[in-house]
């Protein structure tokens, strides 16, 4: 996102209220998805404060998973 960030939604659409502007870096869990909508490919994220919304998959990237 060259440092703007990624916009999370309430749901897997452009359509959806925007939740949140979350800082490039910063993460969360998939915890659904995916979903197709507005030519992108949506997955539904919590985030470390317990938020839950959804972010197009072409602003991700995976990293580690996290220990059981």
């Amino acid at each position: 996102t060259e440092g703007v960030g990624v916009t999370v939604r309430g749901g897997p659409s452009t359509d959806n209220v925007r939740l949140l502007l979350l800082d490039e870096g910063d993460g969360g869990l998939v915890v659904g998805g995916p979903q197709e909508a507005n030519g992108f490919t949506w997955w539904q994220l919590r985030l470390d404060d317990g938020t839950e919304g959804w972010v197009a998959a072409d602003f991700l990237e995976t990293t580690t998973t996290p220990e059981q």
